[in-house]
């Protein structure tokens, strides 16, 4: 008669063990998506870093100008979707656009430039100069009357 009423009763043991079996379960789970997240992220990462570590060791012109490609790629990219997420802004962000298009290209001209001379191509370096020079001079100081 006493043995129905003790603490420890069947049903009350029984469901001790269970909420423990499904802490561990939890756990185990938690244990088990955290190294499988870590294990993809390595894989992707090896996946990913390795043909640019090549591309870049072998190629080292072509890697430079694709990474550059794509950095102000994906940036025209982003202000195009503000331009069209915000109407409202849109002059500021075109007068944006096209300063730093023309950044680029400046810097893209002055790599040339360098490359020419690095290698020794002064047949193309002096005139490419000296083209750089009266259009970044037409650029900044644009084209003013002469009165």
């Amino acid at each position: 008669m006493a043995e129905a009423n003790t603490r420890w009763d069947s049903k009350r043991v029984g469901h001790l063990l269970y909420r423990v079996y499904r802490g561990y379960l939890h756990t185990a789970r938690s244990v088990a998506l955290i190294t499988g997240t870590a294990l993809g992220i390595g894989v992707l990462s090896v996946i990913i870093v390795v043909p640019l570590w090549f591309f870049a060791t072998k190629f080292t012109l072509i890697y430079s100008i694709t990474v550059a490609v794509g950095l102000i790629g994906s940036w025209l990219a982003v202000m195009a979707y503000r331009l069209i997420k915000r109407p409202e802004k849109r002059r500021d962000m075109i007068t944006v656009i096209i300063r730093v298009t023309r950044g680029f290209l400046s810097a893209v001209m002055l790599y040339m430039i360098a490359l020419f001379y690095a290698r020794g191509i002064f047949i193309a370096a002096i005139p490419l100069t000296v083209v750089f020079i009266i259009a970044m001079s037409i650029i900044i100081y644009g084209k003013k009357a002469v009165s």
